[in-house]
C-alpha cells in the first residue's frame, strides 16, 4: 500500500519544532497560555543520522507521559467517552489558535503553512494514496454508525448526515484533495497538515 510517511514525519517533526514554539508565543497572556498540546519534547529532528543508515530518518523524543500519571487508553479502537471528549477539546484548543492568527492577520501564519509540505491524497504519478483510500471510510463508517446509535431524535441530522456518507462513499479522496485546493476560510494548521 501506497503511503506518505516521509511527508508525515517531516510535517509532525516541523510541527514540534515550528509550529508549537510559536503557538505557545502567540497565546501567551490568553486563555491558552498554560495549556500543553504535547507531553515536553526532548528532540526533533529530520536528516540522515549517519548512526542509523544513509536515508532521511525522523527522530522525535517526548516524555515519557506514564511517569506523570497520564492514563494512556491501551486500544486507539477502544477509546471511551471520557477519552474521546477530552481528546476533542485538545484538538480544538490546538485548532482555535491558527484560527486566531488568521483573525488577527498574523504573517507568521503564512510562513508557518508555507513550511508543511501539502499532503495530497492524489497524484498524477503515483495513484492515489491506498492506505487512506482504505483506512478512511472505515473510520467514518465508525462515526456514522455511532451518529445512528446515539443521535436517533434528530432526523434533519441523520438524513444529512446519510447524504454525506453517500458523497464520501463515491470519492473520498477526491473530496479530501479539494481541501488542498480551496480556501476555505475554516482552513487551520492541523497535527502536521493544513486544511
Amino acid at each position: 500500500a501506497k503511503s506518505k510517511a516521509l511527508v508525515q514525519s517531516f510535517n509532525e517533526i516541523f510541527v514540534y519544532k515550528k509550529v508549537l514554539p510559536y503557538f505557545k508565543k502567540f497565546v501567551a497572556g490568553s486563555i491558552l497560555e498554560h495549556e500543553e498540546f504535547t507531553a515536553q519534547m526532548f528532540f526533533a529532528e529530520c536528516a540522515i543520522f549517519p548512526e542509523l543508515g544513509e536515508m532521511k530518518e525522523t527522530v522525535l523524543a517526548l516524555a515519557d507521559l506514564n511517569s506523570i500519571d497520564f492514563s494512556l487508553c491501551k486500544s486507539k479502537i477502544d477509546l471511551n467517552e471520557a477519552h474521546l471528549l477530552l481528546m476533542t477539546e485538545k484538538i480544538a484548543k490546538f485548532h482555535t489558535i491558527s484560527f486566531a492568527m488568521a483573525v488577527k492577520d498574523d504573517s507568521m501564519l503564512k510562513t508557518l503553512v508555507e513550511g508543511l509540505i501539502p499532503f495530497h491524497f492524489r497524484s498524477d504519478t503515483q495513484g492515489d494514496l491506498d492506505a487512506y483510500k482504505y483506512l478512511c471510510p472505515v473510520a467514518f463508517e465508525r462515526v456514522f454508525n455511532h451518529a445512528t446509535q446515539y443521535h436517533q431524535e434528530d432526523k434533519k441530522f441523520l438524513e444529512d448526515l446519510k447524504g454525506l456518507k453517500t458523497i464520501i462513499s463515491k470519492d473520498f479522496l477526491g473530496i479530501m484533495e479539494k481541501f488542498l485546493n480551496v480556501d476555505h476560510g475554516f482552513a487551520a494548521i492541523l497535527q502536521g497538515d493544513y486544511y
